[in-house]
């Protein structure tokens, strides 16, 4: 297992998008190492408890069939044939490419899945106003919230029957 330091910085001054990608390998990192969290994410973001206790993978700047890349990947089950894939594309301080969720829809749907998501993730204020409609917005500041939440139902006190 890679460590978070070496994950966070192997992106160089220079590079592409550094913030960006570092954010990404945080946050993947934060979803590998925090049990059940990013199953949690995943069922408040479709709606659903399809992936049930499946395990999870995640992969940073994952290439596509259209020989692009995706910012995350999670895939539920297992690694090469998952039940349920989850594209990110992480946004940071940088606009969507043309044609970026297209393609990545595309390209997801290229892999015959029985079930994808494809999530842009961003922060409000740099939220297109309109984004492919095979994919779902999803702002940071949700992701925020939700993690408090998921705190504080951790953090209550059991109580004991009598």
């Amino acid at each position: 297992m890679t460590s978070l330091f070496r994950r966070v910085t192997k992106y160089p001054r220079g590079d592409v998008d550094p913030p960006e990608n570092r954010l990404t390998e945080i946050f993947g990192a934060v979803l590998d190492q925090v049990h059940g969290l990013g199953a949690d994410l995943v069922r408040d973001w479709a709606g659903d408890d399809a992936i049930g206790d499946q395990r999870l993978w995640v992969r940073t700047q994952r290439t596509t069939s259209g020989g692009r890349f995706v910012d995350l990947e999670l895939a539920f089950g297992a690694p090469t044939a998952p039940d349920l894939r989850v594209w990110i594309e992480v946004k940071y301080g940088a606009d969507l490419h043309a044609h970026q969720l297209q393609n990545h829809a595309a390209d997801l749907a290229s892999l015959a899945q029985r079930r994808e998501l494809l999530i842009l993730l961003g922060s409000r204020h740099a939220m297109p106003s309109a984004i492919d409609r095979r994919a779902s917005a999803i702002e940071w500041q949700a992701v925020g919230r939700f993690i408090q939440r998921r705190l504080k139902v951790s953090d209550t006190p059991k109580t004991r029957s009598a």
